[in-house]
């Protein structure tokens, strides 16, 4: 079994709880999407990666303020 496979086997239970009609307790993360333009990617291609992974952090670093806050 692929360690894709293994991970998607393992998400049984999450996908479950996110199913119409379940009782169980859980968040769900909605991530915007975005598009860039062909000349950034011409440009800055190498770095989107990182630039993604930090827009990625920060976005659960606010809702985790916006959490604490209540």
């Amino acid at each position: 079994m692929s360690d894709y496979e293994q991970l998607e086997h393992s998400l049984g239970s999450a996908l479950a709880a996110n199913s119409a009609g379940s009782d169980v307790e859980h968040v769900v993360i909605a991530l915007p999407s975005y598009s860039v333009s062909e000349s950034l990617l011409s440009h800055d291609g190498d770095r989107i990666p990182a630039l993604e992974h930090r827009y990625l952090n920060a976005l659960f670093m606010l809702g985790r303020a916006l959490m604490s806050g209540r």
